[in-house]
């Protein structure tokens, strides 16, 4: 679990170590909040040093740029995994309309078409099939 100092010299564990978030083993991260890392929709694949970063750029004074990109596959996973589902469920082909981005398809998994938010693919599904996404978590 990844801490914060709270006061000088100790973690909010009450350790005298703090682990360093940006270098986290991802198999030892059992929550994400892409805050620094931006959102994965926004398709932010690249960093600046800039100090000014807005939301165009992960701020690598900040976070590990290659962390980052480390994380957002996995979001782009779970998308993916119910884009998947759906489609075997209602046979709905729109569906892999949302997954036709070329841009670094080994991080968003084929859900953006270029750097930035405006080149996010949306999730796409006959308005049927989107309905149908209950059927896919009952038990």
């Amino acid at each position: 679990m990844c801490y914060i100092l709270a006061q000088v010299g100790k973690c909010r564990n009450d350790r005298d170590y703090c682990e360093d978030c940006m270098t986290t083993e991802v198999s030892q991260i059992y929550n994400i909040h892409y805050n620094q890392c931006r959102k994965p929709w926004n398709c932010i694949g690249g960093g600046s040093h800039s100090g000014e970063h807005g939301k165009e750029a992960i701020p690598e004074d900040q976070v590990h740029l290659d962390h980052c990109l480390q994380l957002m596959p996995i979001w782009h996973n779970f998308r993916t995994d119910l884009e998947t589902k759906l489609e075997q469920l209602t046979g709905d082909e729109s569906i892999k309309r949302g997954q036709t981005g070329d841009y670094k398809k080994d991080v968003f998994y084929g859900h953006c078409k270029g750097y930035g938010q405006e080149n996010y693919l949306p999730f796409t599904a006959e308005p049927d099939s989107f309905r149908r996404i209950g059927e896919l978590y009952k038990t």
